[in-house]
């Protein structure tokens, strides 16, 4: 029996698919969920501490304005650093977490229409309810023990059409700037990934 479950991270509910096994005497068919399953983390996720040793997707904020900046670095330094290069604004780390340049340009790609004009690639005007969402993405990656290292193995879920289980793809891609490997990007429509993003 398919079904969703809802994970509480202090502020940040995420929907997660679930299987639910019954004893071979009982027929799945003659059954439906009817209550919710909601499952409350015992520690938070800090989203403002880098994954060490993995290319990072980060969201910085902009101080005092609704300006956020989507970006991508295996530099600590980079992604902790208070003002931008070719700027004096200053910005404020506020989440990230394992990602390569593949999944910052599908974020980009999600909010093309939120772009500031004059601000470069990675420049978004973007409300409270696009923050939610992003955490809510970002909150699930963290939440994925298996998930293959940024930058080195294909992040992609390839759902087994018998057991209707996803599992990662694995394949090496080709340089440290992909999440997704060759066979990936070419078997799968551009919707499917940014779905994966979004």
């Amino acid at each position: 029996m398919d079904s969703v479950a809802h994970i509480i991270y202090g502020d940040v509910t995420v929907e997660v698919p679930i299987v639910i096994n019954l004893p071979k005497e009982y027929n799945v068919e003659d059954f439906e969920l009817t209550t919710k399953i909601s499952l409350k983390a015992k520690n938070n996720i800090d989203l403002t501490k880098e994954i060490i040793g993995e290319k990072n997707l980060y969201v910085k904020k902009q101080k005092n304005t609704n300006i956020y900046k989507i970006g991508s670095s295996k530099d600590t330094k980079r992604i902790n650093r208070k003002t931008e290069t070719m700027s004096t604004n200053k910005y404020e780390l506020i989440m990230c977490c394992p990602g390569s340049q593949q999944l910052e340009k599908r974020l980009h790609k999600l909010y093309e229409n939120k772009k500031i004009d004059g601000g470069g690639k990675e420049l978004f005007r973007l409300t409270n309810e696009d923050i939610n969402k992003i955490k809510e993405f970002f909150v699930k990656i963290r939440l994925e023990k298996d998930r293959p290292k940024a930058g080195v193995y294909c992040c992609n879920q390839i759902m087994d059409p018998e057991t209707k289980i996803k599992s990662y793809c694995n394949r090496k891609v080709s340089n440290d700037t992909r999440d997704f490997c060759n066979w990936c990007l070419k078997e799968s429509s551009e919707d499917d990934i940014i779905n994966f993003v979004s």
